[in-house]
Formats: C-alpha cells, structure tokens, sequence
C-alpha cells in the first residue's frame, strides 16, 4: 500500500508540474514571457540567447553592410571603384566573380561573429568552466551583442 502512495505522489508532482510548464506556455504565449523568466532575467538571457543566435545563423539570409565596408578596406587595392560605389551597387556589376567573392567573404565573416556570440553565452553557463572563465565569457558575449545589436536583423 505504501508503494502506491508513493507512485500516486510522483503522477501528482509529475501533473503539477506539467500544470505550472502549461500556465508558462500560456503567459509567454499572451505577455512573451511568464514568471519564472523574470525569476532570473540574466541566466533566461544567457540560456534562450544561444537558441535564438543560433536559428538566426542558419537562417539569415543576408549581411550587415560594414562587412562589405570590411571587404572593401582589406582588398582595395584589387578593387577598381570608390567604397561608396562598392558598398552601394555590389549587386549591379557586371563583374560577377568579385560579387560572387565579397558576397562569400561577407557571410562568412558575419557568420563567424554569431558562432563567437554563441559560443562566449554557452560558456558562459556552461557549469564545467570556473567562474573567472564564465564571468569573461558573459562579458566579451555581451560586449559584441551590443556592438552588432542593430544588425540582428533580416
């Protein structure tokens, strides 16, 4: 008997919180977030932020304009144009080859700015690192989030 007071309290605790997950879907669903989010804003950042980073990276499908600005800086003396000319009408020239190259070196640039941001937020709450690590982890994380904040964007 008293082996199915016990089975009868684990379904009860497995239900309540199943209930408490369905009152959180509910309120995150209405108000985008639910009371245990703002329980610990820093550590709900640092978990769902990697997540969203890193959906963003598979699916971006464009660039922020200063990495052409970056291209066009590194490789100015193969370009043939001014900067503002390169940056503004990359998509009508006729060369195609250095189109087809800046746009590659553009992407893959921004891509490796979103895996740096995603890798310092994992570390930063990864529990195997000390605390020293995660604390500068979390703020160069934060530093380049801020710095490329406006560009989050597709």
């Amino acid at each position: 008997m008293k082996k199915n007071k016990e089975n009868f309290l684990n379904v009860y605790s497995k239900n309540y919180k199943v209930g408490q997950n369905k009152r959180c879907a509910r309120q995150r669903a209405r108000k985008g977030f639910c009371y245990r989010d703002i329980w610990e804003i820093d550590s709900w950042f640092l978990q769902i932020m990697p997540r969203m980073l890193e959906k963003f990276k598979s699916n971006h499908i464009s660039f922020p304009i200063w990495t052409l600005e970056e291209y066009y800086d590194k490789n100015s003396d193969d370009i043939l144009i001014s900067k503002d000319d390169f940056c503004k009408h990359l998509y009508y020239f006729e060369n195609k080859k250095l189109y087809e190259i800046a746009d590659k070196w553009c992407r893959n640039r921004w891509k490796e700015i979103l895996e740096r941001m995603i890798f310092l937020f994992d570390e930063s709450t990864n529990d195997d690192n000390d605390y020293e690590y995660q604390e500068k982890c979390r703020k160069e994380g934060l530093e380049l989030f801020v710095k490329y904040f406006d560009n989050l964007w597709d």
